[in-house]
């Protein structure tokens, strides 16, 4: 029971805390074909990256609203990005 009474109140807590803040990205470059390596979505036209890591592969609108204060934007201008590729010889 009380088991059952502490996982009831965890549930409550999650249902009514705040949302929480959405992931601002350090660098988004916009308007360009950017192949992602992605068989489900291989092409883009955006990517926003926080840190080391890219947060998002997908369309100048989504890309935006992961824009920050001190966020800097890249416009391709059409360019196309590619992933790195190394050449380990």
């Amino acid at each position: 029971m009380f088991l059952l009474q502490r996982l009831l109140t965890f549930a409550i807590a999650l249902l009514i805390a705040p949302p929480t803040v959405a992931q601002v990205a350090d660098l988004i470059f916009i308007n360009g074909d950017i192949y992602t390596v992605d068989a489900k979505r291989s092409w883009a036209d955006a990517v926003a990256i926080r840190g080391n890591r890219i947060v998002l592969a997908g369309n100048n609108e989504k890309a935006l609203t992961l824009r920050g204060e001190n966020t800097r934007v890249v416009d391709l201008e059409g360019r196309m990005m590619l992933p790195g590729f190394q050449d380990s010889h």
